[in-house]
């Protein structure tokens, strides 16, 4: 997809659920969900920086700017110091994780204003994942 159709699903997804409901939702989340979601979030940030490692405090930063709390960002930033596979990673991927992932990971992707094709393939499976539950 384009990064103009994923700014218009973004501003969608913002406008169906808000922020406070995701930080509730993300709150009651099992250590499993909580777990899938950080290492979701981790692999949107490694794949779009395929040149090397990430820069880890540039990007925290980001994320407090974006409004995640400050479990979620330890817990994304223990996930980037693994590699991590979006077939494994969306292999068991639990529904509600994914509805809370796609907007944030969309947001993440969008950091730049470019959307790589790594991070398209993962955005375009979080979707995929949301039409089967």
């Amino acid at each position: 997809m384009e990064i103009a159709d994923w700014d218009k699903i973004l501003q969608h997804l913002h406008a169906e659920a808000g922020e406070k409901s995701s930080l509730q939702a993300i709150a009651g989340f099992t250590p499993k969900q909580q777990s899938q979601l950080q290492r979701l979030l981790a692999y949107v940030i490694q794949v779009g920086n395929p040149a090397g490692p990430v820069g880890w405090l540039g990007v925290r930063s980001h994320l407090q700017t974006m409004g995640f709390e400050a479990g979620l960002i330890d817990g994304i930033g223990a996930a980037l110091k693994v590699p991590q596979s979006l077939d494994l990673l969306m292999e068991a991927l639990d529904g509600d994780v994914a509805a809370i992932a796609l907007p944030k990971a969309v947001s993440i992707a969008l950091l730049d204003r470019k959307v790589t094709p790594s991070e398209d393939q993962a955005l375009s499976a979080l979707m995929a994942a949301l039409s089967q539950h």
